[in-house]
């Protein structure tokens, strides 16, 4: 078991905090909340229907519901609004061969820039935008989308042992040493 600091900005100022656990269970609890980030999107965007270049929750497409999600789990800059296959090389995600939740999946038609873009909720669903639900969680196994997948990508952010992670949705930021 590894020992860490926690340092919290409160009202009163700041305090540390005694935290224990691996790395990979910090990013387990980041990665819940892109979970329930994404989730909470997707109940606000309920029957707003897929619209090209929306960012919010009047209609997202692929990238925007991906960014839009971030945004609320991490800060409000914590991706600049870019395409799918931007997302995928654009240095903020690592590839990763074994998805985790809250990891993205990116899809391609040509098995090399990525078109399409959701968010892991767990080894059987994803969850984006579609051109033809809006924001809906998918089978892994689904006939369309299973021959399309491209890659993994896991944000940087949850895998740095020194980096900002909130402990709950909401909340203030960490740092993590």
């Amino acid at each position: 078991m590894s020992k860490g600091r926690a340092y919290s900005n409160g009202s009163d100022g700041w305090e540390t905090l005694a935290m224990s656990g691996s790395s990979e269970s910090q990013n387990s609890d980041a990665q819940q909340i892109v979970i329930n980030a994404a989730k909470k999107a997707h109940e606000d965007a309920a029957k707003a229907p897929y619209t090209y270049g929306g960012n919010d929750t009047s209609g997202f497409d692929c990238s925007g519901y991906v960014i839009y999600v971030f945004n609320k789990a991490f800060g409000d800059n914590t991706l600049q609004r870019v395409t799918a296959d931007a997302l995928r090389v654009g240095g903020k995600f690592t590839t990763e061969k074994t998805p985790l939740p809250g990891d993205l999946v990116f899809f391609s038609k040509n098995k090399s820039t990525a078109s399409h873009v959701g968010i892991v909720l767990n080894s059987d669903y994803w969850i984006g935008s579609q051109s033809s639900t809006g924001v809906a969680e998918v089978k892994f196994s689904n006939s369309y989308w299973k021959p399309l997948i491209l890659s993994y990508g896991r944000y940087i952010g949850m895998q740095k042992s020194d980096s900002l992670i909130p402990l709950q949705a909401g909340s203030f930021p960490s740092k993590i040493k």
